[in-house]
């Protein structure tokens, strides 16, 4: 990319709006009316209906078998509880106990994953990535349910989704975390993620809240949005779209095994790597004090000081991986910035057809209410008129109660129907300003990030270029280094 490309996307990063960045605390969104919650349940063999609470009380095993997503637990009286009545009551303990069940609050009120990407997907994207699952036969399922009955897909189409079994139960990344940290780290060293605020959130969702924090101390968590908006691994996208990563992430070093599932490069060279230098010498790099293998891009942004000592004839390579790595944190986070963009407005739009929909039905609720009442009225007008003769005073009177009351209904109703569209408008008018506020936001966000993403880079070629001052030659027969990750070139 030339001087003049790189100023027109700079100027093309500061004209992006960029979305609300939201901190790890839960937001409780505020829109409209509230849908209804979900409603677990199934039929028995002889096609009765029973709710999830009846379920897990007489068939327990047969409902973590056909049912992971009903989330929830027993109180002290052995009464199945939903996980929306834990987190109501029980907070603390839901969180402590259960931190697999995802949810949030929509106006005081806790809901879950479920309900939220039933009703608002697009707000869940941009909130939530941490939220692992997706859509079956238009019913979304979060990623338990997939590892239980659609295993194969899952493992092929979503290998973010890190997680285990535990007496027959599938756990995510998180819950391993909090329970069994040590057997994680142990076991699987490449979930990568970081607790916050004592929460453990994957890398997808630090890449979308904290991208300057990743940039800075965990350049090696190798992931992208796809076009949904979806945190997706180096490795599904080294599978699903190798040319987009040769064009975007080239850094991306890695190679398919022999069932072809991808691994890094650090992967291969701490288990095979006689292998890995025979098929790829392009992979060059060294082990850290933990004697983890790192390659030269991420010394060159972690610890290039380091490296420069260790190994002089890096410093060619290094210094066009700082700049490579600029231009890929760049580009990936325009691309970012543009889809939270796109998803701010779907979000939008999902909030407004809600708000509709329920002004409609309650619009619709008004009208039959008011027809009953002028039905109740003909009813008792016609009794009433029935008993005087027709022209006389009496009969006279009661014609002039009736359309006195039918007056009066008119006014009562008209009244009703003026403060209901004022509720509506001040409801439309209070979420225009929360846009604005968020958009007004969203610019502020977007110069910090762009801003800290130069500061970074900055920094860190000073770094480099400062140490002995200058750069050293490069060694012989050592080139720049390239995008490794070759379909077909896998492990022999």
């Amino acid at each position: 990319m030339n001087n003049a490309a790189i100023r027109h996307l700079r100027i093309l990063l500061l004209a992006v709006p960029l979305i609300l960045i939201i901190g790890a605390k839960q937001t409780q969104a505020q829109w409209g009316d509230v849908p209804p919650e979900p409603v677990w349940g199934d039929y028995d063999d002889g096609h009765v209906w029973h709710d999830a609470s009846w379920w897990a009380t007489n068939h327990q095993d047969w409902l973590r078998q056909h049912h992971p997503e009903w989330w929830g637990d027993f109180d002290d009286a052995r009464v199945w509880r939903p996980a929306w009545w834990w987190w109501q009551n029980r907070p603390a303990w839901s969180r402590a106990h259960h931190p697999e069940w995802w949810g949030d609050y929509y106006q005081n009120t806790w809901y879950p994953a479920v309900w939220w990407c039933q009703n608002y997907p697009s707000w869940v994207r941009l909130h939530h990535p941490e939220w692992w699952g997706d859509y079956y036969q238009n019913n979304w399922y979060p990623a338990g349910w997939w590892w239980t009955l659609q295993r194969q897909t899952a493992l092929d189409e979503h290998p973010e989704w890190w997680g285990d079994s535990y007496e027959g139960v599938w756990y995510p990344a998180g819950w391993w975390w909090q329970f069994q940290p040590d057997w994680m780290s142990t076991n699987y060293p490449e979930w990568w993620g970081e607790p916050y605020e004592g929460v453990w959130y994957p890398a997808g969702w630090w890449w979308q809240n904290r991208p300057e924090w990743c940039r800075m101390h965990h350049p090696e968590w190798w992931g992208d949005f796809d076009d949904n908006h979806h945190w997706r691994l180096a490795g599904w996208w080294w599978a699903h779209n190798p040319d987009w990563v040769k064009q975007y992430h080239p850094l991306w070093w890695g190679d398919f095994d022999d069932h072809r599932v991808w691994h890094s490069d650090q992967w291969w060279m701490e288990r095979d790597g006689a292998w890995a230098r025979q098929h790829h010498p392009e992979w060059v790099g060294d082990y850290d004090q933990q004697h983890r293998w790192r390659d030269v891009n991420w010394w060159a942004q972690m610890q290039p000081a380091v490296a420069r000592a260790r190994h002089p004839e890096w410093a060619q390579q290094m210094e066009q991986s700082l700049e490579h790595q600029h231009e890929e944190s760049q580009i990936a986070l325009a691309r970012r910035q543009s889809q939270q963009v796109q998803e701010l407005d779907r979000s939008r739009l999902e909030q407004q057809q809600v708000a509709a929909q329920k002004h409609n039905e309650q619009l619709q609720a008004l009208e039959r209410e008011n027809n009953e009442l002028l039905r109740s009225l003909e009813v008792e007008r016609a009794k009433s008129a029935n008993n005087e003769p027709i022209g006389s005073s009496d009969w006279e009177q009661v014609e002039r109660a009736h359309t006195a009351q039918m007056q009066e209904l008119e006014n009562s109703h008209n009244a009703q129907l003026e403060r209901f569209e004022q509720e509506r408008a001040q409801q439309e008018q209070a979420a225009a300003r929360n846009q604005i506020l968020q958009q007004r936001e969203l610019a502020r966000q977007h110069a910090a990030q762009v801003g800290a993403l130069e500061r970074q880079h900055r920094d860190e070629m000073h770094a480099f270029q400062g140490f002995h001052g200058g750069i050293a030659a490069p060694h012989p027969g050592m080139g720049a280094g390239h995008g490794g990750g070759h379909a077909g070139s896998g492990h022999r």
